[in-house]
């Protein structure tokens, strides 16, 4: 999708979506349950390393290349849109970005099952 000019919003709020879920086990994120994944030792260092800092988070955990390739850690526009998504997932209301981002990008079905909970 990247290569081809095509918008990656919503795949980009999923992988910060997972990564919110590593990132959130960690220590200096409160703990806040048992990540039951097999980066997830790996990203909790990373996120008690860089603490609540959106774009390093993402520049780290996106150089972890046994999951991201070279490129797609290196761009610009992914990256951007994974820092972006971390500064609403790692707030007291995570859901409000995922709103907006249905909202914005015009996808009703997605956001009225997002307004349902």
């Amino acid at each position: 999708r990247l290569s081809k000019g095509l918008d990656v919003t919503f795949l980009s709020i999923a992988t910060a979506g997972w990564m919110t879920y590593l990132i959130r086990a960690s220590d200096r994120f409160g703990k806040a349950w048992t990540a039951d994944d097999p980066y997830a030792t790996r990203v909790a260092a990373i996120a008690d390393r860089i603490g609540d800092d959106p774009a390093a988070l993402a520049r780290e955990i996106l150089a972890i290349d046994t999951i991201f390739h070279p490129e797609l850690a290196a761009h610009a526009g992914f990256k951007a849109n994974i820092t972006d998504a971390f500064r609403g997932l790692l707030s007291d209301d995570p859901l409000n970005t995922l709103r907006h981002v249905c909202e914005t990008n015009g996808h009703n079905r997605l956001n009225r099952l997002i307004q349902t909970r």
